[in-house]
């Protein structure tokens, strides 16, 4: 039978030594030894063997990240604090991002295959957008921007972002769309994500979001995706999660590759929206004829940091069940 997950525990097993003991977060003020200092050629053999288990056929796990533009100050806010069998680091703000999370994301693509995109987020310009002219109004500015403001400032925002991807050398992006079908600036957006993919055809590109408003004009760029990150916030249950992709299917939309996101709950309001990770990940496991269910997207993964007993149990728990290991 096919070893999924066996790769990384069974070398770490081999190596006598716990995987948990590699994907803590390396120390910044401890005098704790970093990974690979106090056995260097067994970690290099572990680090050989997580590659090899990202280059085979397993259910991915994603998670999301922002790039502050400022100087970490928790452990949390560091790309090489994240799990070693994450899959996709997909950073929000990446024109943020630091010369520090630049040398990091260096390091955890090159040393554990970790794949880090760039996030090109319709809604983050419209929100902010919205937010400035209510800001004007509220102060009583006599010319409030309109639709062509709006327009140029969608284009240059969508710019930044998606230039962000060349600039700090990231493996691609991930289109995020949840806007609506009549969003003011949904063609002056995916003009811009086109013409990108048009010129960057070896890059990952993943699309994230409401796809079923996605305008007929740009819905090659689904089929054009390695992933199809699907959120829903109304099912809760497996069975829902089958009712929403089963929903999204479509002739242009393949069936090969979709991803359900699940948010973690943020600390200051514990509330779960929508499935959880231990849900999602269950339902991952499901075979289910019409489509197939690739993976795992955890939005807000800087909260599930704390813990402890152990660093993001949740991502951790989900990508272990995910891909369970498979003997002979």
């Amino acid at each position: 039978m096919k070893k999924i997950f066996a790769t990384t525990i069974l070398a770490a097993a081999m190596l006598g030594l716990s995987c948990s003991k590699w994907t803590e977060p390396e120390a910044l003020d401890f005098p704790h030894p970093q990974p690979g200092q106090e056995n260097p050629q067994e970690y290099a053999a572990y680090l050989k063997s997580l590659r090899q288990y990202k280059l085979s056929s397993h259910k991915v796990m994603m998670v999301d990240f922002t790039a502050t533009g400022k100087a970490p100050s928790q452990q949390r806010e560091h790309i090489t604090s994240l799990p070693d069998s994450v899959d996709y680091i997909c950073v929000s703000s990446p024109e943020n991002m630091t010369s520090l999370l630049v040398s990091e994301m260096k390091e955890v693509q090159s040393k554990k295959g970790t794949q880090t995109l760039a996030v090109v987020d319709y809604m983050a310009i419209q929100n902010d957008w919205d937010a400035m002219i209510a800001d004007l109004t509220d102060n009583g500015a006599d010319n409030i921007p309109g639709d062509a403001e709006f327009q140029v400032y969608c284009r240059e925002r969508t710019k930044e972002m998606i230039e962000s991807c060349d600039k700090f050398g990231f493996a691609g992006i991930v289109v995020a769309y949840k806007g609506q079908s009549s969003s003011p600036g949904q063609e002056t957006f995916f003009n811009e994500v086109r013409t990108w993919r048009q010129k960057h055809r070896k890059s990952i590109m993943v699309m994230h979001g409401y796809i079923q408003n996605i305008a007929d004009d740009f819905r090659t760029l689904i089929s054009d995706s390695r992933y199809i990150v699907l959120w829903t916030s109304s099912y809760n249950t497996g069975g829902g999660l089958t009712t929403y992709v089963a929903g999204r299917l479509a002739a242009d939309v393949p069936s090969d590759r979709f991803v359900i996101e699940s948010a973690y709950p943020a600390l200051d309001n514990p509330t779960q929206v929508g499935a959880s990770a231990d849900v999602a990940a269950e339902w991952t496991l499901t075979e289910d004829t019409r489509f197939t269910k690739a993976g795992l997207y955890i939005s807000n993964a800087r909260d599930d940091y704390f813990n402890i007993e152990r660093i993001y149990p949740t991502i951790r728990n989900a990508i272990q069940t995910m891909n369970p290991a498979k003997g002979e």
